[in-house]
């Protein structure tokens, strides 16, 4: 089945003083009285079900980001306890999603980008790029291992580490993500 994953985040340091840590500028409405999440919520419509979008930002915008986007269902908000860079709210994102459906491809899109002309993008995304997001890709992996060393989960980090090792077996040893990977994976309990 097909998802996607809006990545939200944001602190509301990079419009300042526009955007607030209260507003951050994806929640902003600065095109036609909408903000760019509500945009990138939309462009999605025809495409992916409602049902099936995920928006991933720090807990405390929850409450802002549900009254922006009626359409979200509320257990498809997926809340940072702290911010923790991309990668890793795609590591979230993957393993909630693996979870409720080990068939999940989806695509990763941002909150903060104006993308037109929107049947453009969705021919892109219908056609190629969702099917290159499966779960399945190599930095997937990483971001699932991370997320289960979070939770506490640590012989399934340790399994998403040994997938993600095993997808760079012929990787140059000293490339920093795959450096870093072997330090987490070494620290795990």
């Amino acid at each position: 089945m097909r998802y996607a994953l809006i990545i939200a985040g944001g602190s509301g340091t990079r419009l300042w003083p526009m955007s607030r840590a209260g507003l951050p500028k994806q929640l902003i409405p600065f095109i036609g009285g909408k903000s760019l999440l509500e945009i990138s919520f939309q462009r999605l419509e025809g495409l992916i079900p409602a049902s099936r979008r995920y928006v991933c930002a720090g807990v405390k915008h929850r409450d802002a980001i549900l009254a922006a986007l009626p359409a979200l269902e509320k257990g498809n908000f997926l809340g940072e306890p702290m911010g923790r860079d991309t990668l890793n709210a795609i590591g979230l994102g993957a393993a909630v999603l693996a979870a409720k459906d080990p068939q999940a491809v989806f695509a990763v899109l941002t909150a903060d980008h104006l993308i037109e002309p929107v049947d453009e993008f969705q021919k892109i995304i219908d056609r190629r790029a969702i099917s290159q997001f499966s779960i399945l890709h190599p930095l997937a992996y990483l971001g699932l291992a991370r997320a289960a060393a979070l939770s506490g989960d640590t012989a399934k980090s340790r399994e998403m580490y040994q997938k993600f090792f095993d997808l760079w077996k012929d990787a140059d040893p000293d490339i920093p993500i795959l450096k870093q990977a072997k330090t987490e994976n070494e620290k795990l309990k």
